[in-house]
């Protein structure tokens, strides 16, 4: 009537049983001697230890340079520190007639004074180098230097001493007889004419040498054609070059030597004559003892 759940035979089917005993004889373990256990489980832990030491120590830079990279891209705030700006004195710089001035007081003060090789002639020059003093603190100096220059050197030549238009100029100038006398500066002569030369060319805006320099200012010429020594010679016929010296502080004919004249002895044998006063010299004594 209903379906058969459990079988009612007397032969039931007795499954086998897996002990413990039986599945601790089945492990590859067992079948080691228990020394040999002992010994192959001390290794492993050994290896574990071992291994787990070395990802800490290897991991612990990484993890500290990604820790420092975290607080280096952290912005910090720090206190704002409000500095005054340094006052600094700006670098005093040469005029072209500055220089000029500054450089002939410097050669004409010791005939050993030389400009130094490592200047670059086609900038202006360092004020150290030239002047005895600091023209950056003392500007004012500067004026003094220029009037000082100027007055002991009314009439300056730079020339060259191998040169006939050179040679010429002098012998122009030397004719005049001027107080005080020229200078005459010759370049060519000089240790330090590779740099002076192209200085000069620079500041007098003339090429070639000689340069005449009357008042600290430069005597061009009106054309390249015509020659410095024309126009001097010209400027002394006209009478316009002694103004020009004049007005420089320098006198034409002032250096000519004057004839004093002896008096002459009178002879002591010779009786004096006792001269009559006048009537206007009794006059004016008569005043002078009243």
């Amino acid at each position: 009537m209903f379906p058969t759940l459990f079988s009612t035979s007397s032969k039931a089917t007795v499954l086998p049983m897996y002990t413990e005993k039986q599945a601790s004889s089945a492990s590859p373990l067992n079948s080691l001697s228990r020394p040999i256990r002992t010994r192959l489980i001390a290794a492993l832990l050994v290896s574990l230890l071992t291994l787990s030491s070395y990802i800490l120590i290897i991991s612990r830079p990484l993890f500290a340079a990604t820790t420092t990279k975290i607080h280096s891209q952290r912005p910090e705030w720090r206190p704002t520190r409000v500095s005054r700006p340094a006052v600094t004195k700006p670098a005093f710089e040469f005029t072209p007639f500055q220089e000029l001035a500054a450089i002939t007081s410097f050669i004409t003060a010791l005939p050993s004074n030389m400009i130094p090789s490592s200047v670059n002639p086609s900038t202006p020059i360092d004020p150290q180098l030239v002047l005895g003093f600091d023209v950056a603190r003392h500007p004012e100096e500067m004026a003094v230097v220029e009037d000082d220059v100027w007055t002991r050197h009314p009439v300056v030549l730079y020339s060259k001493h191998y040169s006939a238009r050179s040679r010429s100029i002098k012998a122009m100038l030397t004719s005049l007889e001027l107080k005080p006398a020229p200078t005459f500066i010759d370049v060519d002569t000089r240790e330090d004419a590779s740099i002076l030369a192209p200085i000069l060319a620079r500041l007098t805006q003339t090429p070639d040498l000689p340069v005449l320099i009357i008042g600290g200012h430069v005597l061009h010429t009106a054309s390249p054609s015509l020659g410095l020594e024309t126009l001097i010679e010209s400027l002394h016929q006209s009478g316009d070059l002694d103004a020009i010296v004049a007005n420089a502080g320098a006198v034409v004919g002032g250096a000519r030597k004057v004839v004093v004249k002896q008096r002459v002895q009178a002879d002591p044998k010779k009786p004096k004559v006792k001269k009559e006063m006048s009537e206007a010299e009794r006059i004016f004594r008569g005043l002078i003892s009243i």
